[in-house]
């Protein structure tokens, strides 16, 4: 593998990106699952009101379920960014930086990738400026 093929390195980061994005669907699902029990159970709270002396404060459970919702949101990202990538389409550069900043976050193999993909989509970008200049 050469660092100087950039297109080939990008088809790979879109492989990464469509096997995270469907790992990351269960995920969502187990997710999903796991609030649902955790609201419905008996255990957390008896009721959904927080006493403060006079001030009662009712616990929105609701707001829970954007959680998987961000899951599935990744997992769509990735996916779609992912086969961009892997089709080379040119509206997969700048979907796949929103990925590649997400990822910067997830120490260290996440960041990693996240680095690696900037510099690719970098370099490809700086190739494609230089073609541009050279037809001309």
């Amino acid at each position: 593998m050469k660092l100087e093929d950039t297109n080939h390195n990008l088809k790979i980061v879109g492989k990464i990106f469509i096997v995270l994005g469907i790992l990351i669907i269960p995920i969502s699902i187990v997710s999903f699952s796991s609030i649902y029990f955790l609201t419905d159970s008996d255990w957390w709270f008896f009721d959904d009101f927080i006493d403060f002396g006079a001030l009662h404060f009712r616990i929105p459970f609701e707001m829970l379920y954007v959680i998987p919702s961000f899951h599935l949101g990744g997992a769509l990202l990735l996916i779609v960014s992912g086969f961009g990538l892997l089709k080379d389409k040119n509206w997969a550069k700048a979907v796949s930086l929103f990925p590649a900043v997400i990822l910067l976050f997830f120490f260290p193999i996440g960041t990693a990738l996240g680095i690696f993909l900037i510099y690719l989509l970098h370099q490809k970008s700086q190739m494609e400026e230089a073609s541009i200049e050279t037809t001309e």
